[in-house]
């Protein structure tokens, strides 16, 4: 009889991200890094930077976070739970997207 290989748990679908490798990104960046805050958190493990930008896995990452962190034995109220939000440089008009220039025709 052979034993059932476990699936990984997706926690980012946008990017494919399981808990396993957040965990393994968490800990390095604990260890190598000596920090642990969203925003590092995100550039490591490349979650939340998918299509939907988080929507779908933040507050998963969030309980995460705390979750090793308390682990680890840091300070849980100095821990940066969310992300910065870095808006566009600047406004991009709408007919950008929609291949149109400035007078309204397509291009």
């Amino acid at each position: 009889m052979s034993e059932k290989k476990m699936e990984p748990t997706i926690v980012c679908r946008c990017m494919d991200v399981s808990l396993e490798e957040m965990i393994g990104a968490f800990q390095v960046m604990v260890k190598y890094l000596g920090i642990a805050d969203a925003d590092t958190f995100k550039r490591i493990s490349s979650a939340m930077t998918g299509y939907c930008q988080g929507r779908g896995c933040m507050q998963h990452l969030q309980r995460i976070l705390f979750s090793e962190a308390k682990k680890a034995g840091i300070d849980v109220s100095k821990l940066r739970l969310v992300p910065k939000k870095r808006p566009p440089l600047q406004p991009t008009p709408i007919g950008v997207y929609a291949r149109l220039d400035t007078a309204g025709e397509e291009k």
